[in-house]
């Protein structure tokens, strides 16, 4: 199935909302690769990518009931990817920040005042 036409997508998105795992397994195979590369993109590192996705279709599948409702699947998965790599990019640079702070509160030397 090449997705392409929107009747498709749409009965697959269906079939999806019934619980087909088999349907999910193929939506799951057409768009892994563009999924993946957005999140290779933005995040630079293959792990966090992978797991980003992964965390996508299965947000996806907890909310299948609702999938037959979007107009546009395939824009819909990559805004909803788009925003959650925003939110592991402000934790990513939280993260890091934490650590410099917590670097330098364990490893500076004492200073005369203390």
């Amino acid at each position: 199935m090449t997705l392409n036409p929107s009747y498709e997508e749409k009965e697959l998105l269906g079939r999806i909302a019934a619980g087909d795992k088999n349907a999910f397994k193929e939506l799951y195979r057409y768009y892994l690769n563009d999924a993946y590369s957005l999140a290779l993109t933005f995040l630079h590192v293959p792990q966090a990518a992978e797991d980003i996705v992964q965390e996508l279709f299965i947000k996806l599948w907890l909310k299948k009931e609702q999938l037959p409702s979007i107009e546009h699947f395939k824009a819909y998965l990559l805004v909803s990817l788009r925003n959650m790599l925003i939110n592991e990019l402000g934790k990513m640079k939280n993260r890091s920040a934490y650590e410099q702070q917590s670097h330098l509160l364990i490893y500076s030397p004492p200073t005369p005042e203390d």
